[in-house]
C-alpha cells in the first residue's frame, strides 16, 4: 500500500494522522487546562513554602 502512495497522498495521510492525534489533545486542554494550571501553581506554592521552612529551620532560632 505504501509503495502505491505518491508524495501528495503521503502528505495527506500524514496530515490526517496529525489531526487525529492533535484534536483530542486540544479539546482536553480546553476542557481541563485551567484545572491543571491551578493544580500546578498550588504545587509550586507548596514547594516554595516547604523550601522556605527548611531554610528557616536550618538557620536555627531567630535572634531577637
Amino acid at each position: 500500500m505504501l509503495a502505491k502512495l505518491n508524495a501528495g497522498w503521503t502528505y495527506t495521510v500524514l496530515a490526517l494522522i496529525t489531526v487525529v492525534f492533535s484534536v483530542p489533545a486540544i479539546l482536553a486542554e480546553r476542557r481541563w487546562g485551567m484545572q491543571w494550571r491551578q493544580a500546578r501553581e498550588e504545587r509550586a506554592q507548596m514547594r516554595k513554602e516547604r523550601e522556605r521552612e527548611a531554610i528557616e529551620n536550618a538557620e536555627g532560632p531567630a535572634k531577637t
